[in-house]
C-alpha cells in the first residue's frame, strides 16, 4: 500500500512539478524576445513546447513503460512533414498525451496545436500557456461563438511553420462513470436523425466543419486516429452493452500499474480527397466514424475474447484492409 502511495505520490509530482519550472522559464524568454522580431519569440516558444512534450513522451513510455500498437499509414505519416489536421475518438485525458507520442515520431512535438473545449483555460498556469501557444478555445452549443473561432483559426493562414491541429469532434469523453452523458449524446443522435454508434459518441459537426473550411488552402492532409486502450472491457459485456458496462478507460496513475497497451489505426488523407459542400461533408465524417466504430470493436472486443492471438492478428490484418 505504501509503495502505491509512494508511487502515485512521485507520479503526481513529476507531471504537475514541472509547470511551475515551464512557467518561470516562458516568462524569461519571453521578456528576452519581447523587442526582437515575432518569428524569433516563436522560434524559442515551440523549441520549449517541444522540449516539454518530449519529456512527456519520455515519462509515459520510458517511465510507465506504455507500448503503443500502430496500425495504417503510420510509416507514411511519421516520415511526413506537412499542414494536417488531425482528429481523434475522445475517451480520456491520455488522449492528448498518446497524439504526444505519434508527434514525436513524425518530429511534430513542437508543432502541435489543439481546439479544445473552453473551460480548461482556466487550468492554472497550463491554460494560460496552451492559449500563449496557439491553442483555441471554444464554448458548447449556443454560446459558440463563430466569429471568434474563425479568427483565431484564420492564424493558421498566416504562419509558416508546419503544423498538427488537433480537434476531438465527438466534443466530450466516453466516460462509462457517466451515463448521463451517454444518454445526451444517443438522444442527439435521435433529434437529429444521426448514424448510431456503438463505441463512440456522436461527432458534432460545426467547429470540425469550419476548421476544415477555413484552412482549405493550408492543409495538407488530414490524419484520421482512432485509439482503443484494450483494457476497458470487461470479459462479461457483450457488444451491445458496451458503452454501459465498459470499464472506464485508464487515467495518468494507471499507466504506472504496468502492461498498458494503446491500440492505434492512423488514417492519412489527401486533403484533395475530403468533400467541400456541408451535406458530403457530414456524410464523410460519418463514415469515417463508422470505420473508427469497428476498430474500436475489433481491438477492444474481439481482443479481450481471443486468446488465439494468431486469430487476433488475422482480425487485425483484415481490419487494416478495410480502414
Amino acid at each position: 500500500m505504501f509503495v502505491c502511495a509512494l508511487k502515485y505520490a512521485v507520479t503526481a509530482f513529476l507531471l504537475l512539478g514541472v509547470a511551475p519550472l515551464y512557467s518561470m522559464i516562458w516568462f524569461l524568454l519571453r521578456i528576452l524576445t519581447y523587442f526582437i522580431e515575432e518569428k524569433y519569440y516563436d522560434v524559442t516558444n515551440n523549441f520549449l513546447y517541444g522540449t516539454y512534450q518530449k519529456y512527456l513522451v519520455f515519462f509515459f513510455e520510458v517511465v510507465a513503460g506504455a507500448k503503443l500498437v500502430l496500425y495504417g499509414d503510420h510509416k507514411e505519416i511519421f516520415n511526413r512533414k506537412e499542414n494536417v489536421v488531425y482528429f481523434s475518438n475522445h475517451q480520456c485525458l491520455l488522449d492528448w498525451v498518446v497524439m504526444a507520442m505519434l508527434a514525436e515520431r513524425a518530429s511534430a512535438s513542437n508543432r502541435t496545436r489543439f481546439i479544445l473545449k473552453d473551460s480548461l483555460k482556466y487550468i492554472p498556469m497550463y491554460g494560460f500557456h496552451f492559449k500563449k501557444h496557439g491553442y483555441i478555445y471554444v464554448k458548447r452549443g449556443g454560446q459558440f461563438d463563430s466569429e471568434q473561432y474563425v479568427t483565431q483559426l484564420d492564424k493558421f493562414n498566416r504562419q509558416d511553420n508546419p503544423f498538427w491541429l488537433v480537434i476531438y469532434p465527438e466534443g466530450h469523453r466516453l466516460n462509462p462513470g457517466n451515463p448521463q452523458a451517454i444518454r445526451k449524446a444517443q438522444q442527439y443522435t435521435l433529434d437529429h436523425n444521426l448514424p448510431a454508434f456503438k463505441h463512440l459518441l456522436t461527432p458534432r459537426l460545426k467547429a470540425f466543419s469550419l476548421c476544415v473550411d477555413v484552412l482549405k488552402k493550408k492543409i495538407d492532409a488530414i490524419y484520421d486516429v482512432t485509439i482503443a486502450f484494450s483494457s476497458t472491457l470487461s470479459h462479461t459485456t457483450t457488444e451491445t452493452q458496451f458503452i454501459t458496462n465498459r470499464l472506464p478507460s485508464p487515467s495518468y496513475l494507471d499507466l504506472f500499474k504496468g502492461d498498458m497497451t494503446i491500440h492505434i489505426h492512423m488514417k492519412r488523407i489527401e486533403f484533395s480527397q475530403v468533400p467541400v459542400t456541408s451535406e458530403s461533408f457530414k456524410n464523410w465524417i460519418f463514415e469515417r466514424f463508422k470505420i473508427k466504430d469497428r476498430f474500436v470493436y475489433v481491438q477492444v472486443c474481439l481482443c479481450a475474447f481471443f486468446v488465439n492471438w494468431s486469430i487476433m492478428y488475422m482480425c487485425n490484418k483484415l481490419l487494416v484492409l478495410i480502414c
